[in-house]
């Protein structure tokens, strides 16, 4: 565990020697290229891993082979790599100090008559960032969530470089607590050993060190400690909910103890910090129900079963839980710390506020008696679900009764609507602290988020001389692997956002995911996709929302989450709110606005694919291109459903038949686009992430049915997957069509949309209970590219037209 002196050393030394951040690279020399023929990697002791990967990556990319030396032979070739500081610091003066756990320094020097390149940081996890960094910034490789770009070249950057490079933030921490039994490439519930290996790969080389690994008593990701901690045997085969969300057991014991294992293994490998521990009397369900004395605190709304820390028995079972993860497992000595997120059993504020700051207390003593070296992270996200409870006093009064050496506080929604809460708390009150980005919810799979409004914030608050405590950036979204440049922009932030500006942003993102000779054009395509979709919502071309206006229905606000959820989803209310009236929808927004709004998006998104059409000849055989041409197509017809659905309901109002039938007519369209393209990608299958599940023996024959409920579940992690398209979303868009077309033929009353609600309930059953079953002719026969190329033509006709497109 990374010492408190250790954690801030990089911010108060270039705050108060250099500058709050020391990025430098020389631009007096000109960069000279060598052929990496004539290389050689010296490693240091502890260096070997990243020489392989030097090593790797340009074989990659000139198809040559860099011999590694042994530390102290002498280099016999024209040019050398010397990696480590053990290799460097003979050779260099330079104060090493400086760079802290994770800063580094690429030079290029003469010595001896040879060319030799240093890549050296104080530890060897900050040499293998010193590698990625050069491999990207030096030689162009693209490291993104989807992939990596591996650009071609004949010879490698080599003398002329001169750049130190330091985080702004100590922790970089990205979430790995997607546990929704969801489609495994946005949840990471069943995930397999070697995807994490990949997730935890990409995670270095964006050079993030911190994550999250939920362990909670009724999580089987922790199987063998919750059987000894409990004593409350196998787990039934069975289907088990808790507030209707999964919690039986899915993989078998020995299997999910397995990958969990490999998962701090391969973590741990790359520099990853785990914050993995229980919370204060967490029990598994079954645990509860043999042990109905003990006292537990009220339902929190999701059913979890937590003893009430008044219990006697609750000090016990925290402690021996805890000490049976750190034993299975190993210990970071990183552990959550109470207030009860999203809780308030019905009781007063002041109520609320006693039991949370009691619980918080017991949680630190017990903890601190098992694991001494303990530090505790207080989860803010309670702040936003209960913000009423958690005035500036009261915050202050909770902060002040922890142990500052002890705890660190981070938030995961740090610019929400109401404030910066940061400011709102003082800068939480000396405490150690990191900015949180909560960038989608579960069910937030839709290209969304606010580029400009993030970058400018992030700034803001790192250059503001009041944060002298911010130590850390938290990615924290429910699901993961979605919005790409939204999310890479993210993990730039975590290192130093000083220089970050949008263009830079656009510009670097294309570069490295497109290549030198495509970055120019996807540059541009890109602007007209972060107008279209990651920028601040608004009515019309400008940019802003008129005066006395705010976005319908979360398509955005001030901020920066500006998600466009699909109204095809019938994500809980979503699309009953839009034809349930037909003036005010919300934030005084009428269903016209709504319309132009969409409108104005589709009109954008187009204006981005047309101009990234450019380079498909060019870029068809590269996948990260592929990928984003078919989000951004399948977002641009998202759009234009949204517009013709809000479009029907208008008509319905108006009592237009005509009109009503002309847009639901293309409506219907717009969802069968969205199928035909969802076909094509095995990745959005869940019956073939079922299937896969299934394949380990001994698995839980009741796995498919919790896997479909939780799809379903309050219509919270809905999800663009291609049978929940077909036998869930249209299945509901057509009933709901049919329900108001007939209500306009019969004059009953329109506002009554009960029958649409009773209708819902029936085809969520029928997905639960009928097996996924899609006859292989009803799929697009043709790659995802070719289904862009047919989605953009079949949608041309069935596009309104305000502007040009």
């Amino acid at each position: 565990m990374l010492s408190r002196q250790s954690m801030r050393i990089s911010f108060w030394i270039f705050s108060a020697a250099i500058a709050l951040f020391l990025v430098h690279v020389a631009e007096a020399a000109a960069i000279e290229e060598v052929d990496p023929a004539n290389c050689v990697i010296v490693a240091a002791p502890g260096s070997e891993r990243c020489a392989r990967e030097l090593s790797n990556y340009v074989f990659q990319m000139t198809g040559s082979v860099i011999e590694t030396g042994a530390p102290g032979e002498t280099i016999d070739s024209d040019s050398a790599f010397l990696l480590g500081k053990s290799r460097a610091q003979d050779k260099l003066k330079f104060d090493w100090q400086t760079l802290g756990n994770d800063g580094f320094i690429i030079k290029s020097i003469r010595d001896g008559g040879k060319n030799c390149l240093i890549i050296a940081g104080n530890t060897d996890q900050a040499t293998n960032y010193g590698v990625s960094e050069y491999l990207e910034r030096h030689c162009e490789v693209g490291f993104f969530v989807d992939g990596y770009y591996i650009p071609r070249r004949k010879t490698i950057p080599f003398m002329g470089i001169d750049q130190v490079d330091v985080p702004r933030f100590t922790i970089r921490f990205w979430n790995s607590d997607t546990g929704h039994w969801g489609l495994k490439k946005y949840q990471s519930r069943f995930r397999t050993a070697e995807e994490w290996l990949r997730q935890f790969d990409w995670l270095e080389k964006r050079r993030l060190n911190f994550t999250l690994l939920p362990l909670g008593a009724n999580s089987d990701m922790c199987s063998g400690p919750i059987l000894r901690a409990f004593d409350v045997g196998e787990p039934p085969l069975e289907a088990r909910y808790l507030g209707g969300w999964p919690a039986g057991w899915a993989w078998p014991v020995e299997y999910r103890d397995y990958v969990t294992n490999a998962i701090f293994q391969f973590g741990r490998e790359r520099g990853i910090k785990f914050w993995s521990g229980a919370g204060l009397g967490d029990v598994p369900a079954r645990f509860r129900s043999a042990h109905p004395e003990l006292k537990y605190m009220p339902s929190d709304g999701y059913d979890n079963p937590l003893l009430h820390p008044d219990e006697p028995a609750t000090r016990h079972y925290t402690k021996v839980y805890n000490d049976e993860i750190n034993k299975e497992f190993g210990a970071d000595h990183i552990h959550s710390l109470g207030m009860y997120a999203e809780a308030n059993w019905g009781q007063s504020l002041e109520q609320q506020f006693e039991i949370k700051m009691k619980g918080t207390r017991k949680a630190l003593e017990y903890i601190l008696e098992i694991d001494p070296d303990a530090v505790f992270y207080v989860d803010g996200w309670d702040t936003v679900a209960n913000g009423k409870l958690w005035t500036p006093e009261r915050m202050a009064a909770f902060l002040k009764s922890l142990p500052k050496d002890k705890v660190y506080v981070y938030n995961d929604n740090s610019f929400d609507q109401r404030d910066c809460l940061y400011k709102l708390y003082n800068c939480y009150e000396g405490i150690p602290w990191g900015i949180g980005v909560l960038t989608a919810y579960a069910g937030d799979d839709e290209l969304h988020g606010n580029i400009p409004y993030l970058i400018e914030r992030v700034r803001e608050a790192a250059g503001d001389a009041k944060c002298g405590s911010l130590i850390g950036f938290f990615m924290y979204p429910e699901l993961t692997n979605c919005h790409v440049m939204f999310w890479h922009l993210m993990t730039k932030l975590a290192w130093n956002p000083k220089e970050i500006t949008v263009e830079s942003y656009l510009d670097d993102f294309c570069l490295h995911r497109y290549g030198r000779e495509s970055q120019r054009t996807m540059a541009e395509a890109s602007k007209w996709i972060v107008r279209g979709c990651y920028s601040q919502s608004y009515f019309g071309d400008q940019g802003k929302i008129p005066q006395g206006k705010t976005a319908p229905y979360k398509a955005g606000g001030s901020g920066i989450l500006n998600s466009n959820t699909a109204l095809y989803k019938f994500k809980r209310e979503c699309a009953q709110r839009f034809v349930s009236s037909d003036k005010d929808i919300g934030g005084n927004a009428t269903v016209q606005d709504a319309i132009d709004y969409y409108l104005d998006c589709a009109e954008l998104m187009r204006k981005g694919i047309d101009v990234a059409l450019g380079e498909k000849d060019r870029l068809k055989d590269n996948p990260l291109y592929v990928n984003d041409l078919f989000y951004y197509t399948k977002q641009y017809i998202t759009f234009l459903y949204n517009y013709h659905y809000l479009s029907l309901s208008k008509a319905y109002w108006a009592e237009d038949r005509a009109g009503f039938d002309a847009a639901a007519a293309d409506a219907l369209k717009c969802l069968e686009i969205i199928e035909k393209m969802l076909s094509t990608r095995p990745d959005h299958s869940l019956k073939l992430m079922i299937d896969e599940v299934m394949s380990v023996p001994g698995t839980n024959p009741f796995t498919p049915e919790m896997v479909k409920k939780s799809c379903v579940n309050w219509d919270y992690t809905k999800n663009d997957v291609y049978e929940q398209v077909k036998f869930n979303y249209r299945p509901l868009v057509e009933m709901s069509i049919n329900v108001l077309r007939r209500k306009m033929q019969d004059g009953s009353d329109k506002k009554d949309l009960s029958e649409c609600a009773n209708e819902k309930s029936r085809i969520d059953e029928e997905w639960l209970r009928n097996p996924l079953r899609v006859d292989p002719e009803e799929k697009f026969k043709g790659s995802p590219l070719e289904s862009v190329l047919w989605a953009l033509s079949e949608s041309r006709g069935r596009t309104p037209r305000r502007g040009s497109m």
